[in-house]
């Protein structure tokens, strides 16, 4: 089993090119698996992979004209995935071979972490810095261990731990659950709510310094996404349903999937205002509340015991 899976999926590539090599140039010589798929073949990008890198067993092509969307692609790449740890590096964003190698260190020391993250920083497309647009997760403590369920319910809301959908994951919390994206219906957000369904799975560790370079442009996809109520109740139906696969049955869970919605109708009644009052994340009003956001997410998660021998 290879120590770590890069899953790179493709689609009208062509234009990140150097992104792409750059990125997997620095770690083809190492034993890190790397997964490239495309399900549209809109153009020549994976033809051209191919050739660059023929005859590399360590880099794998998954190629199809099915025209899947784009979370059938990543959650097409984690089960495909061998190694004990995935990272899924997007077309238009860059890391480098420190980086993954100080994200595995920390995975390796913190068998109770689901996933590692660091810092990211923002350039444009033509690769000049936005550090308006950097998320850095200062307020992040490295040392921190307690996982509670007042860390994940205002994962979604308040922008936490922004970058980590880009972050090391622990295979085994994806595999053992079965708990890949599942798809809002215009598919907005899927990756943040399947972040969430992650936190109540186990710990996210934060690893200082910048392990991601990301790059922000009109035509990317997150741009297109409207900032409409539908979109924030499409996106809190799929975090109550991922509540609902992994907290224990009873008051927890309950309370939980009342804080989601409880937070979604404020978003939605937020939206215009000038203040962004939608950005906090207020408790459910629950006599109890403060007690469930206490509570140690590990004593009331399906998914438990995570470490590097899957134990």
């Amino acid at each position: 089993m290879p120590k770590v899976s890069c899953l790179i999926p493709l689609y009208r590539s062509r234009r990140f090119e150097r992104v792409i090599t750059g990125n997997i140039d620095s770690i083809v010589d190492t034993d890190v698996e790397i997964l490239i798929s495309d399900r549209h073949c809109d153009d020549d990008c994976v033809d051209r992979l191919r050739t660059r890198y023929a005859g590399r067993e360590n880099v794998r092509f998954m190629v199809a004209s099915d025209r899947a969307d784009w979370v059938d692609n990543i959650n097409g790449l984690m089960a495909e995935a061998g190694g004990e740890y995935l990272r899924i590096l997007p077309h238009d964003d860059s890391s480098t071979l420190a980086a993954l190698t100080r994200l595995t260190d920390a995975l390796d020391s913190a068998p109770d972490a689901v996933l590692a993250y660091g810092a990211v920083e923002a350039v444009d497309i033509d690769n000049n810095r936005i550090p308006e647009r950097d998320a850095l997760n200062a307020r992040e403590n490295p040392a921190e261990r307690r996982w509670k369920l007042g860390d994940a319910l205002p994962l979604f809301w308040i922008g936490r731990f922004n970058g980590s959908f880009k972050g090391l994951i622990r295979a085994d919390a994806i595999r053992r659950s079965g708990m890949y994206i599942r798809k809002t219906p215009h598919l907005a957000h899927s990756e943040r709510a399947w972040l969430f369904g992650l936190a109540l799975c186990g710990r996210f560790q934060f690893t200082p310094g910048v392990m991601l370079t990301k790059r922000f442009y009109q035509t990317s996809t997150h741009r297109s996404w409207p900032n409409t109520g539908e979109i924030i109740m499409d996106t809190a139906d799929a975090m109550a349903a991922y509540c609902r696969d992994n907290i224990a049955g009873g008051d927890a869970q309950t309370y939980c999937v009342r804080d989601i919605y409880w937070n979604a109708l404020r978003k939605w009644r937020t939206i215009e205002t000038p203040d962004r009052r939608g950005r906090l994340h207020l408790p459910y009003p629950d006599p109890r509340s403060a007690e469930f956001l206490d509570m140690d997410v590990a004593g009331i998660s399906l998914q438990r015991s995570w470490s590097s021998s899957g134990a």
